[in-house]
């Protein structure tokens, strides 16, 4: 009496497709997962989707290193978690620390993500995928990635 395939336990998108994983293997892969990806499709070109990816990052105080011209590696900083305190409760930057800005003072690692710009089609100069990937960090780097979706979203329309 063996499992489907449609029964067999799937963890992340580490886990293999026709494998069956015993519960210490799944949190294993819960637990160390960091290949979890978000994307953004625009109709622009690269220089105007490059122009938005780095406004949004500098209004958040991020600093970031550029790998290759469509690939970024980012990293929080001190700053950026001021910000998204003032962007929640619209007080001073400043003023009372929020749980975010307490557990990055308490020497936590940095978040780390990675940013891809994708041509859609080789044949089109416009129309590209901001992809996001979570290199370290994980729990706070999906809130990271939330914010800096919403704020690309605005800035692109």
């Amino acid at each position: 009496m063996g499992l489907s395939l449609s029964e067999c336990p799937r963890v992340g998108s580490v886990a293999q497709k026709h494998a069956v994983y015993t519960a210490k293997e799944e949190q294993f892969l819960v637990e160390n997962n960091c290949g979890w990806r978000v994307g953004l499709m625009t109709d622009w070109t690269a220089a105007e989707a490059l122009q938005s990816i780095y406004g949004v990052l500098r209004s958040y105080g991020m600093e970031w290193k550029v790998v290759s011209p469509f690939h970024l590696v980012v990293r929080t900083t001190p700053q950026t978690w001021q910000v998204i305190h003032h962007r929640e409760t619209g007080a001073h930057p400043a003023s009372e620390k929020t749980a975010l800005t307490k557990h990055t003072d308490e020497g936590e690692k940095r978040v780390i993500l990675g940013i891809y710009l994708f041509r859609i089609h080789e044949r089109h100069d416009k129309g590209f995928v901001v992809d996001f990937s979570i290199l370290r960090n994980t729990l706070l780097g999906l809130n990271i990635v939330i914010y800096i979706s919403d704020a690309l979203i605005r800035y692109i329309g």
